[in-house]
């Protein structure tokens, strides 16, 4: 509404309408807007408010994948360190069980079955290294002294004791002591890993170099 004193006019606004009281008949101002045009001012009114929604509603879909993504890949990482971290403390406890067994043969001239099973006794590889199997010694046998060899096991009692497999070979190992002394282990004993290349490779490497040497993961098929 607007008022002005001294031309005595008034103008009143509501709606698409305007009154002037100095005349002596209301004049009418219409809007001119035709209903198709109100009608698209209308659509695309609503579309750039729909495409605006899904505008922001893909970033936010983006950000979120993308936040999530690299708090996954952190994660992942953080837990291959971790498994990495396991792996190394593990293999180093392996290392140190057999250099605890070879110092115990360096300390011992003539270290007896007795001896081994004591020592690895005292071990208690389940509670501190739970998934080992066994531990053992292999002796290596050249072939002018098997005979003698197999003569002296036999005589700890073990009367069916032989190298295994059957053969001549240009050197000889035998497992001649293993802790736990049972179950699967029996299997293991008197056998010649140097019967097959590919545990005779890692045994000669080990024998050869300074630091300790990891086999390849082979499987256990002895037969009795």
């Amino acid at each position: 509404m607007y008022a002005q004193r001294g031309r005595q006019v008034l103008a009143y606004f509501n709606s698409d309408l305007i009154f002037n009281r100095n005349r002596s008949k209301p004049d009418l101002v219409k809007n001119t807007e035709s209903p198709l045009n109100s009608a698209r001012r209308y659509l695309w009114q609503a579309i750039l408010f729909l495409t605006a929604g899904l505008i922001l509603t893909v970033l936010g879909t983006i950000y979120t994948k993308f936040s999530l993504d690299t708090l996954g890949k952190q994660e992942f990482r953080s837990a291959c360190e971790n498994i990495r971290g396991l792996i190394t403390d593990r293999m180093t406890a392996h290392e140190a069980i057999l250099r605890s067994g070879a110092g115990l043969f360096y300390a011992t001239e003539n270290v007896s079955r007795e001896n081994w099973r004591t020592f690895v006794d005292n071990l208690d590889l389940d509670l501190h290294y739970p998934g080992i199997q066994g531990y053992g010694f292999s002796m290596l046998i050249s072939p002018d002294i098997l005979a003698q060899h197999t003569a002296e096991i036999r005589a700890q009692g073990f009367p069916e004791y032989q190298v295994r497999p059957d053969g001549e070979r240009e050197n000889y190992t035998s497992i001649i002591y293993i802790e736990p002394f049972s179950g699967r282990n029996l299997k293991a004993f008197g056998y010649d890993m140097f019967s097959e290349p590919v545990r005779r490779y890692d045994m000669e490497r080990a024998r050869d170099q300074p630091s300790t040497q990891a086999a390849r993961k082979r499987k256990w098929s002895v037969k009795p």
